[in-house]
């Protein structure tokens, strides 16, 4: 048997089949395929360890209590996170509302107040806004 052989026929075992009598006396014979023998039936004692290795109950546990406590708490932060969103964005409306209303009071009294400073401080005698209103062209006719 060559050592090519030797290594598909390894393959096969790791596959869970039994050497055959031919590569059980060349591994014998040959170091190179006996130490890959060796080395293949290590790894395969580890992998079963691995595989026996049982977890600790009291870790499913405390997984399960942990998930069971995000699962009941995730409503309410989620509905109270909602609604503090709603709160600020109202909040938001309402306070855009009340400040376009102060700014429209504040603009009416300035307008009222530019009117009455040009009525009552007019530098030419005679030329006041009656004049300009009670003798326009249009009022007349």
């Amino acid at each position: 048997m060559k050592c090519s052989e030797f290594e598909r026929e390894i393959d096969l075992f790791n596959r869970g089949t039994v050497l055959s009598i031919e590569a059980q006396k060349h591994a014998s014979l040959c170091p190179r395929c006996s130490l890959l023998l060796q080395h293949e039936k290590l790894l395969l004692s580890a992998i079963d360890q691995e595989r026996q290795v049982t977890v600790s109950p009291f870790l499913s546990t405390r997984v399960m209590a942990h998930l069971e406590r995000t699962e009941s708490g995730f409503g309410f932060k989620y509905i109270r996170y909602k609604f503090l969103q709603v709160a600020v964005i109202l909040f938001a409306i309402l306070g855009g509302f009340i400040g376009s209303g102060l700014m429209d009071r504040n603009s009416r009294l300035e307008d009222f107040d530019i009117i009455l400073t040009d009525y009552f401080n007019i530098d030419h005698d005679g030329y006041g806004i009656e004049d300009s209103w009670l003798y326009y062209d249009i009022y007349e006719k």
